[in-house]
């Protein structure tokens, strides 16, 4: 029990001396282009923006400005109700959230080649070159959905899909510790499962003929990144 405890104690140790991560915050504005114009809601676009948080972990190239911050997410609760009438009468409710992963990958072209111990703002008030970077993000997010339909559960089928982002960004220098970023991705979804609104429609008129609402979705994130790195030597 001794040596196991020293062998965790060791790795434990050991992570911590290496471990930067960060936390964001992401307002993200969506398109989902065959959701438009269905008249389901008060809304001209459903789910038109959402509200995300993520958490990551960094590492990067020993010989170059190339990062990596593999990140889960999870994007709160977006709501719709439609209207019916002249007086607002609500006759369902649904909503959609994702649980995501993404591996972004950072290059800082102006200093692609730099011997930079990161972090970098420390270095001659080079704060552009050091700081800028491009950003490569392919991930998956899942997409769990509900509905309520005249006060009764409706079970609708959660579904993943796949994107690939891309942006730039700009690290800021608090301290040696603390780095702030703002950046700003556009994710493009090729194929969003449209399950969730192919039931409301079919719901709202059991005599239409339901057309298959799968669509891609083009999202602008902008967001804001806390960074930090305890393993810090001074």
């Amino acid at each position: 029990m001794k040596n196991l405890i020293a062998v965790l104690f060791i790795l434990s140790s050991s992570f911590s001396a290496y471990a930067q991560f960060g936390v964001a915050i992401k307002y993200e504005k969506n398109n989902y282009r065959e959701w438009g114009g269905l008249e389901l809601s008060e809304n001209d676009l459903l789910f038109k923006n959402d509200l995300t948080l993520g958490v990551n972990y960094w590492f990067r190239l020993k010989n170059r400005r190339i990062e990596f911050l593999p990140e889960l997410s999870y994007t709160l609760k977006n709501k719709e109700a439609n209207i019916d009438g002249i007086v607002p009468t609500p006759t369902f409710d649904m909503g959609l959230s994702r649980i995501g992963f993404q591996f972004n990958s950072q290059i800082y072209p102006l200093d692609l080649e730099g011997d930079c111990n990161c972090p970098t703002w420390g270095k001659d008030n080079e704060f552009l070159k050091k700081g800028l970077f491009f950003t490569l993000s392919p991930g998956v997010d899942y997409f769990v959905t509900d509905l309520t339909f005249e006060g009764e559960t409706i079970d609708v089928d959660n579904f993943v899909s796949f994107k690939i982002g891309v942006g730039a960004g700009v690290d800021i220098g608090i301290s040696n510790l603390l780095t702030i970023t703002p950046f700003v991705l556009v994710n493009f979804y090729p194929s969003v499962n449209g399950a969730l609104i192919n039931d409301v429609t079919a719901l709202n008129c059991p005599t239409c003929e339901v057309v298959d609402r799968n669509t891609l979705n083009t999202q602008i994130s902008a967001g804001l990144r806390l960074h930090f790195r305890p393993d810090y030597k001074y």
